[in-house]
């Protein structure tokens, strides 16, 4: 991600967990992590730094890790019911969680899961 993007220019502190370094730098804070147990090591370091509260953006490989990990709170799942793409990656399973509620907003259906099995709930919250 280019040092320029909007996220790094804040007076917030924003915490950037990688691969490579780690390192303070004004108002970032770089954790470097075990690529193998990466988020397990990331809930942990998170936890040290009195985070409580996570959301979690990225594409379905991402959340689908999270979701194979049982480190996730809640869930909302947006569809819309009327884009169709015909090439594209499947999205994360949730069959097997519990359904909280469904509402339909215009055209989007949006389902709000609850993992009960969340092995980490009281090292942080993952919202995605």
């Amino acid at each position: 991600m280019p040092s320029t993007a909007r996220l790094f220019n804040t007076a917030d502190v924003v915490v950037v967990l990688n691969t490579v370094k780690d390192a303070v730098s004004g108002n970032l804070i770089y954790l470097k992590m075990n690529k193998n147990n990466m988020i397990p090591d990331a809930m942990d370091q998170l936890q040290l730094l009195n985070i409580q509260s996570v959301l979690v953006e990225g594409g379905a490989f991402l959340h689908q890790s999270f979701i194979k990990a049982g480190i996730w709170d809640e869930a909302h799942v947006i569809t819309n019911k009327e884009l169709f793409v015909s090439d594209g990656v499947v999205a994360p399973s949730l069959s097997e969680q519990v359904k909280l509620k469904e509402i339909t907003l215009q055209n989007d259906r949006i389902v709000y899961f609850k993992n009960q099995n969340n092995s980490f709930i009281h090292a942080g919250t993952a919202l995605f």
